[in-house]
Parts: structure tokens; C-alpha cells; sequence
């Protein structure tokens, strides 16, 4: 699920409007060419948004196993511990202590440990949760599930986002969860966007990335394309047809600024 440009009128705002690009990716990182990979992000770190943020998660089925409150708990601080192995965080400004917090659900539980740098710039969560169902009056079926999020926020530049990833990856690797990594990139430009510069940026994005569009929905506030890129990661069939981009524009009224989305294969957080 990558701004600093000077407004100008007309037809030459718009033309400065095309350097945003690559405002936004979100990219599967685990199957995209390494080549499309890095391109994508150094332009989006160059962009020069006034603000931007990347999300970096994985998460699936775990296994059926029955584990007790302090286990769960314990599985996510050795998790933690083998993140921190490789982080990065040191450098900004160190990490605080790991919170753990628990939610009882109407069909099972979970538990959460947060960890957070100590300048704010990033964020850890884990989450253990447990699917419960009851099959006859003596025996429950229960299904347990992770998801592991690093959420970063400020200019983030490629190599982060990069390392991210991979530090991501190599830890939950032996966990059986989905073999993609998710990465989502987002940035904004201030004031409300027309459409027509909304679809010149999207159309220099895909001009960038090689891409042929496939199908687009233009509705009132939300503006959104589907396209095939070679080499930006594994396709998903839309309308018969292959996809492995997705680019979305939305505006924020309370915030006053208009965002670009950008995912490989599909965009799957809300916006």
C-alpha cells in the first residue's frame, strides 16, 4: 500500500506537478525486479514531499497450535529481539521498551507488543492473534495468525525503506506466513489537485515504469488506475486481465492535501 515543488499556474503547474510521480509506492517487495524496485523508491525519496510515510508488513496463518498468554508473549519479544538484531534504530536516537497490551475478542484474543525509535520516526508492532471456534460442547478449534507492521514516518529514503524490508523479511521467514512482503508508500502535496493534474502525474508514473494501463475509475473523489508493469512484482487478474499496479488519489479535506497511493500488485490498505 515518495513533494517541495512551487506552485505556478496554468499549464506550467502542471508541468512541475509531473516530477510528483512517483509520490507514493506501495510495492511487494519480495518478486519485483530489484531494478524497478530501486527506481521507484529513489524517486519517490527525491520527490521531496512536505510530508511522507512507508508501511512495511507481513502477516498470515501461523498454526493451529494451543498456546498460553505468557508463550504468545514471549514468541513475540524473541521476535523483537531478532528484529532488533539488524535495526537500524540505534541511529535514531535508540528504541523504548516494548508495550504489550491484549484485546479479548468475540472470537478469540490477541496480543499486541509495540516498540517505537526513540525520536518517533518508526514504530514496531507484532501481533499475535488467535481465531476461536467452538465445535461441540467439549472441543475448540482455534487458528492463530501474525502480523509484523514497521510503520516509518518522514523523508524516507530508499535505502531505509530497502533495509526495512529485508530486515522484515529475513525475520519472519521461518514463521510460514505469506511470502510477500508488503511495502506502501504515500506522500501529499499541498491544496486540492484538479483532476487533470491528478491524471498528468499518473501519467507520467506510468510512462516511468513502463506501464500500460488496464483499467481506470474516475469517480468524484477518488481517481484510480490499474495497469501492468514488467518487472514490478507478481499480477493479480482484474477484469480478466493482468495487473501488478495500482495508483490511487485521494484528497484529505481536514488535512487540505492530496495524496498518492501506489501498489504492486493492488493497493490493499484504506484510504
Amino acid at each position: 500500500m515518495g513533494k517541495g515543488f512551487w506552485k505556478a499556474a496554468g499549464k506550467w503547474r502542471l508541468c512541475l506537478l509531473g516530477v510528483l510521480l512517483f509520490a507514493v509506492a506501495a510495492l511487494v517487495f519480495r518478486g519485483p525486479d530489484a531494478d524497478v524496485r530501486e527506481t521507484v523508491l529513489t524517486a519517490f525519496e527525491k520527490a521531496n514531499f512536505s510530508d511522507s510515510s512507508c508501511h512495511i508488513y507481513r502477516e498470515g496463518y501461523l498454526d493451529d497450535a494451543y498456546y498460553l498468554i505468557e508463550e504468545k508473549k514471549t514468541f513475540l519479544e524473541n521476535l523483537t529481539d531478532k528484529l532488533a538484531a539488524d535495526s537500524t534504530d540505534d541511529k535514531a536516537g535508540g528504541t523504548e521498551s516494548g508495550r504489550i497490551s491484549q484485546e479479548h475478542l468475540e472470537d478469540g484474543n490477541s496480543i499486541t507488543l509495540e516498540q517505537a525509535a526513540g525520536d518517533g520516526s518508526s514504530v514496531l508492532r507484532l501481533s499475535f492473534l488467535t481465531r476461536e471456534e467452538k465445535i461441540s460442547p467439549y472441543e475448540l478449534r482455534q487458528e492463530n495468525y501474525l502480523r509484523a507492521d514497521i510503520h516509518l514516518q518522514g523523508q524516507i529514503s530508499a535505502e531505509k525503506a530497502l533495509k526495512e524490508q529485508k530486515r522484515l523479511d529475513e525475520a519472519t521467514a521461518g514463521c510460514g506466513l505469506e511470502e510477500q512482503v508488503y511495502v506502501e508508500m504515500e506522500g501529499s502535496y499541498e491544496g486540492r489537485l484538479s483532476r487533470e493534474e491528478q491524471e498528468i502525474i499518473v501519467e507520467s508514473l506510468l510512462d516511468e515504469m513502463d506501464a500500460v494501463q488496464v483499467e481506470e475509475m474516475n469517480e468524484e473523489e477518488l481517481y484510480t488506475v490499474y495497469a501492468y508493469a514488467r518487472g514490478a512484482g507478481e499480477a493479480k487478474s482484474i477484469a480478466g486481465r493482468n495487473v501488478n499496479l495500482n495508483l490511487a488519489v485521494s484528497y484529505d479535506e481536514q488535512e487540505n492535501k492530496t495524496i498518492f497511493h501506489l501498489g504492486c500488485p493492488i493497493i490493499r490498505a484504506d484510504y
